[in-house]
């Protein structure tokens, strides 16, 4: 373990870690994890709906969860520690994407060439930048965020409820730990945090199922497509890797 400062000397223990052998051994669980899902019969799916899918069935990923609805991720501040008073972080998990593109488009990288040797332009560089900083790649880079196509996933009922979005990020330093040291700024990157007493966690949850039908029952659905093939694909797994 070693102190780490993760933003404007906020330091944190963190453990040593070998990042190569931490890249190698995440894409081995993936892989494993997607070779297991097309085994069972799973038809071809991209790399990110494989990573979504290990994320929501518990295999251990560097995605960290979000929820485009406020109302999922209430539910989820309040249903666990009733005793406990408890938080809900937003968050633009955009905003590493947008500042990498108005760096691209902006051209302070230099010029940049397509395949065919031509300089890109303006919108190309955009464009490059974008596809960057959202395709999970082996070889790309460390913290992207992934764009849902739902067209994939349209069988995981339970990222559909759940009105999922995640960010990959494969860094010694947690993302939840950067995304609250990363500015002195209160607004920086649409940051806000909403502390909710314990008092009132109960009443917030009649709230959300009552009225919106936001409850454990539509959060973790038993009714998915392939969920058998989902879930032995997981524990072939964990079995593998002894996790």
């Amino acid at each position: 373990m070693s102190d780490v400062d993760v933003g404007f000397n906020s330091m944190v223990s963190l453990p040593n870690i070998d990042m190569d052998e931490y890249k190698s051994l995440s894409f081995q669980i993936l892989d494993d994890f997607y070779d297991n899902l097309l085994n069972l019969g799973s038809k071809e799916v991209p790399f990110e709906t494989v990573a979504y899918l290990a994320q929501h069935y518990g295999l251990p990923t560097d995605l960290i969860d979000f929820s485009y609805d406020p109302k999922v991720a209430l539910y989820f501040a309040c249903c666990e520690m009733e005793g406990d008073d408890c938080s809900v972080y937003m968050f633009d998990i955009y905003a590493r994407v947008k500042e990498m593109m108005d760096i691209y488009e902006s051209g302070r990288v230099g010029f940049l060439r397509n395949p065919d040797r031509t300089i890109m332009n303006a919108t190309e560089r955009e464009m490059h930048a974008k596809n960057m900083c959202t395709t999970l790649d082996r070889n790309g880079l460390s913290t992207v965020t992934p764009i849902i196509n739902f067209g994939d996933i349209k069988y995981a009922q339970r990222i559909l409820n759940q009105k999922g979005a995640f960010i990959y990020h494969r860094d010694a330093v947690p993302m939840d730990q950067l995304m609250y040291t990363a500015s002195t700024h209160t607004d920086y990157q649409g940051r806000r945090v909403y502390k909710i007493a314990s008092a009132l966690k109960a009443d917030i949850l009649k709230k959300l199922d009552e009225e919106y039908g936001i409850n454990k029952q539509f959060i973790y659905p038993n009714v998915e497509l392939n969920l058998n093939i989902i879930e032995t694909a997981v524990q072939k797994t964990k079995v593998k890797f002894g996790l």
